[in-house]
Parts: structure tokens; C-alpha cells; sequence
């Protein structure tokens, strides 16, 4: 339980995730970026302390669909991401950071 409150502090408080844009997603995902994946997906390692990969969709065509907005080196994601497997958590991206 500790290890969840530390972690999810440490994300809340002091990280900032960067913006990635790539033609084809690493092997290997750094915790604080976020990858757009050629204008069709959003990568990312959950920030609730799990560091599981995060895939989301943005082709308008295919459901659930996200969107992003980038304001200089920040990013917003709408809506909010929620996991439906493993541990469940629930965020938002604003400015580059997770609420």
C-alpha cells in the first residue's frame, strides 16, 4: 500500500510527462513520456505505480477514441483514461501532468 501512496505522489507531485511523436512505437517505453504513434495511437506507462503499458486509440473511426492537444511541450488527453484491467485507475492529462 505504501508503494501505491509513494508512487503516486511522486507522479502527482513532482513529474512532467514529455511528448514523443514517432512513426513506430519502442520496445521499451520511458515512464514519463508519452508516445503519439503516427497520428493513430497514444502510448504510455500507467502512472498509478503498476508501470503497465497504456494503448489508446485515436482514429475517430474505431470506439473508445481519444484526442490530444499539444500546447508547446504539453499535452492534454481527452476524456479521462480508465482502466477496466489489472489495477483499475482512473486519470486525466492536463498540461503534461496526471490528475
Amino acid at each position: 500500500m505504501w508503494r501505491k501512496i509513494k508512487s503516486y505522489l511522486r507522479y502527482h507531485l513532482f513529474c512532467k510527462y514529455s511528448t514523443v511523436f514517432c512513426k513506430e512505437l519502442p520496445h521499451k517505453l520511458d515512464v514519463y513520456s508519452i508516445y503519439i504513434v503516427d497520428n493513430w495511437a497514444i502510448s504510455l506507462k500507467c502512472p498509478c505505480g503498476c508501470i503497465k503499458d497504456v494503448h489508446l486509440n485515436t482514429l475517430t473511426e474505431c470506439s473508445p477514441c481519444w484526442s490530444y492537444e499539444t500546447k508547446k511541450r504539453d499535452i492534454d488527453i481527452t476524456p479521462s483514461i480508465k482502466r477496466t484491467t489489472e489495477c483499475r485507475s482512473h486519470f486525466w492529462i492536463r498540461n503534461g501532468k496526471v490528475y
